[in-house]
């Protein structure tokens, strides 16, 4: 019985006193964690990684050059297959790949005296001042445009 009685006053004085059994008056305190995403853009441009605490938004992602490439976006694997589709950083480091599409040049076609560009192909003619025919003589080139929507 004189067990129970010290043991109900023993509990009484850590409620009165305020004291904490497992805190031992220890305020926790949490540090903020901060992420990177880092760019790995293939191409000759250094692009600065970006910190961000987890859950923040991500920002719009900067879009890398390369010539002779046209940049199809950010993926999170080396084969392509998984595009970054995060509005918020995970709890996590993020390794960015940028993926490039091949921009083909114009291409050029001689049908008799007739040079063809093709729909959504540009081409600096100043570099073309003459041609040869099969003979090695020299043909002139007459330039029209039939659609001007090219």
């Amino acid at each position: 019985m004189k067990l129970k009685q010290l043991l109900l006053l023993t509990i009484m004085l850590f409620i009165i006193t305020g004291c904490s059994i497992t805190n031992k008056g220890k305020t926790k305190t949490t540090k903020t964690q901060y992420y990177t995403i880092y760019f790995q853009s293939f191409s000759e441009i250094y692009l600065e990684p970006i910190k961000l605490k987890a859950g923040a938004s991500i920002p719009k992602l900067p879009i890398p050059s390369k010539p002779n490439y046209t940049f199809a976006g950010w993926f999170l694997d080396e084969k392509f297959q998984i595009p970054l589709d995060y509005t918020t950083m995970p709890s996590r480091d993020l390794y960015l790949k940028a993926k490039w599409e091949v921009r083909h040049s114009p291409q050029l076609h001689l049908t008799d005296e007739e040079i063809v560009i093709l729909k959504g192909q540009s081409i600096d003619l100043r570099s073309f001042v003459s041609a040869y025919d099969y003979n090695d003589s020299i043909v002139n080139i007459n330039i029209s445009i039939n659609d001007t929507s090219l």
